[in-house]
Parts: C-alpha cells; sequence; structure tokens
C-alpha cells in the first residue's frame, strides 16, 4: 500500500482493506499505518453484501468529495 501511495494518492484512488481476520494480524502500528495513508477497513463476513455496498460505496463519496474540496480554490490562493 505505501509504494501505490508513492505513485497516486487519496482522493485519486481510495483503498479499502477486505479482510477477515486482519486486525488481529497487523496490530496496533500497522492498523495506524493503514489510517496514515488514508485507507478504509472493511472486515469480511461482518455484514451482509448489501452493507459491504453501502460501505464501500461511502468511502467512495468520501473519496469524492475530498477531491471537490482540493480542487476548489481557497483564500489563500486569491491573496
Amino acid at each position: 500500500m505505501r509504494k501505490i501511495r508513492r505513485h497516486v494518492g487519496f482522493p485519486e484512488l481510495p483503498i479499502i482493506m477486505y479482510s477477515q481476520s486482519g486486525l488481529l494480524t497487523i496490530g496496533d502500528l500497522g492498523f495506524q499505518e493503514i489510517e496514515r495513508l488514508d485507507a478504509g477497513w472493511l472486515l469480511k463476513d461482518r455484514y451482509d453484501s448489501r452493507t459491504e455496498e453501502v460501505l464501500v460505496c461511502g468511502e467512495l463519496m468520501r473519496a469524492r468529495m475530498a477531491a471537490r474540496r482540493s480542487d476548489r480554490p481557497s483564500a489563500r490562493d486569491h491573496g
């Protein structure tokens, strides 16, 4: 994921970690790294397929909203 983020950042490429037991195996530092790299997390078999779809769509919407905010000129740009 670090290699991907070096080339393509959020919000251009939203990333969702999809794992059944990943939270237990990566530990606190790994989880913090995933958060730092602006990735989401989805636990396999915790939700039904419709809920998973909603969560994935929510992550895509979060990326789109972030992209729109970064495209807007700020007061700093006009000063």
